[in-house]
């Protein structure tokens, strides 16, 4: 991804607008059912963290899984590049959102010292991004946390099916950052973490795995 795309990226969330509609999405039943799956998931892969562990969320977003992290019982941290986006997630009033902190950082240069949390997330961020982008992410949030718990999305699903049909058909553009496993353990490699569990969300119906990260 060329530097101007990138930015065009940042911007574009930067939008008072476009943080309501994203926000919007995860209130239908489809949205719902998606975000439900997701919390299952992450509470696989927060297993290992105790109940009272600082943990960031970096994109937080419009706060869609700060309120999950702040009720199970971590104190949560939440930032993001756009305060639009996080406005979102503090106008929903939500005593869950109450409890966590935000703040308004970029996620590639945090403004914390090594080992602040022991434990980062980021979900929802990795499809928007290429992969130089993708290891300078999950590096400098090893930076600042023991574990990184991080989101990709993959090729296995029958909505990347369709997609793939569509694009040889002339019908869309080819789906993009969407990872095989051979790619994505690769990826992995270039970050110098080590690879602890790969968690799949919901098996041909979900784009998403979770990756469960650790320094090695």
């Amino acid at each position: 991804m060329r530097r101007a795309d990138f930015e065009t990226v940042q911007t574009r969330y930067r939008d008072a607008a476009v943080a309501g509609r994203y926000d919007k999405r995860y209130r239908g039943w489809e949205g719902s059912l998606n975000v439900r799956a997701m919390f299952r998931a992450l509470r696989r892969a927060l297993a290992e963290v105790p109940a009272g562990a600082r943990v960031l969320d970096a994109p937080c977003g419009t706060g869609v899984f700060v309120g999950f992290l702040a009720t199970a019982g971590y104190r949560t941290f939440a930032s993001d590049i756009s305060l639009e986006m996080m406005q979102v997630a503090l106008e929903a009033k939500q005593d869950a959102h109450a409890a966590a902190h935000f703040f308004q950082a970029d996620i590639f240069q945090l403004p914390f010292r090594p080992k602040t949390f022991e434990a980062a997330l980021c979900m929802r961020f990795m499809n928007l991004v290429d992969r130089p982008q993708r290891v300078a992410a999950v590096r400098e949030l090893a930076r600042v946390a023991d574990v990184v718990i991080v989101g990709y999305y993959h090729k296995y699903t029958f909505k990347y099916l369709g997609r793939w049909v569509r694009s040889a058909l002339g019908l869309r553009e080819r789906p993009s950052n969407r990872l095989s496993r051979r790619e994505l353990l690769a990826e992995i490699a270039e970050t110098g973490l080590k690879l602890e569990r790969l968690i799949s969300v919901a098996p041909i119906l979900s784009e998403a795995w979770i990756a469960v990260l650790r320094n090695k």
